[in-house]
């Protein structure tokens, strides 16, 4: 009877480590998946908003762990995909709304920069005729001091 009872003990605790194992390699492995997932939209130039776990799918496929990730273009777009991680391969995604977007060249940045601005002819040189420019000291033909 109480190797019954001792039995009955040991192979309670056997299954309790079994499914704490199991939820310490899901732990891990999830850790590890996302910080894959960061380094994948971090190569996209885009912004992490979020990762959920979808644990339905991951009953549908062995050995597969899938999420929702939302993340931020550079054009200040908020998408959503569904990717999955295994232990073998990198980060799949099954779609990728932003991949158009990602392929066009980005516009030019545009500020106003005075030295680019084409300069205006205010006057003439009273010695050789030359058009003087605004803000100009000396004439550039004949060197003659410009008198304010």
């Amino acid at each position: 009877m109480i190797f019954i009872a001792s039995t009955a003990t040991a192979s309670g605790w056997g299954i309790l480590l079994t499914i704490a194992g199991g939820l310490f390699w899901h732990w891990v492995s999830t850790r590890t998946h996302k910080s894959e997932i960061r380094r994948e939209v971090s190569k996209m130039r885009a912004k992490l908003v979020r990762i959920r776990w979808l644990p339905w799918h991951d009953a549908l496929m062995d050995h597969q762990t899938f999420y929702e990730v939302t993340l931020m273009l550079p054009s200040g777009r908020r998408v959503s995909a569904i990717c999955y991680c295994n232990n073998w391969d990198d980060v799949q995604w099954q779609s990728t709304p932003w991949s158009q977007e990602l392929l066009r060249e980005p516009a030019p940045e545009t500020q106003f920069d005075p030295a680019s601005q084409p300069k205006r002819v205010v006057a003439d040189c009273s010695h050789c005729g030359y058009g003087l420019y605004q803000g100009g000291v000396v004439c550039a033909n004949c060197g003659t001091e410009v008198s304010a």
